[in-house]
């Protein structure tokens, strides 16, 4: 449902309500007083609210000319590498899992970027 903007024609205090669109777009207070609807663009935000550990996701977002360079994959991947470590108190478990990787395949020698090999 979306959001719409009153404010109070008096105050100048303004209210943010979810109403569906097929609501009438309206509010009154408890006084009474009818709020003034302030009407604002849409705004639409494509890939904010998907799952960061979907990686069917990233991969349908970078092929197939969605993207115009290697930079803007590598923005977009740390872009999720920083909400996964968001949800998970700062550790982004797949960043962690290919440090790993990385590690067991070089026979134990860490990553240079890998935190945790100033720890061991």
């Amino acid at each position: 449902m979306p959001f719409y903007v009153f404010v109070n024609p008096d105050t100048g205090e303004e209210l943010e309500l979810q109403q569906k669109m097929t609501e009438p777009h309206v509010y009154i207070d408890g006084n009474g007083l009818e709020w003034q609807r302030i009407f604002t663009a849409p705004q639409a935000c494509d890939g904010m609210n998907h799952d960061p550990f979907d990686s069917n996701h990233f991969l349908d977002k970078t092929r197939y000319g969605n993207t115009k360079n290697y930079g803007e994959i590598q923005d977009r991947a740390r872009e999720d590498s920083e909400r996964r470590a968001s949800k998970r108190g700062g550790v982004d478990p797949f960043k962690k899992k290919w440090f790993k990787d990385y590690s067991k395949k070089r026979k134990g020698k860490k990553h240079p970027s890998d935190p945790s090999r100033f720890s061991d």
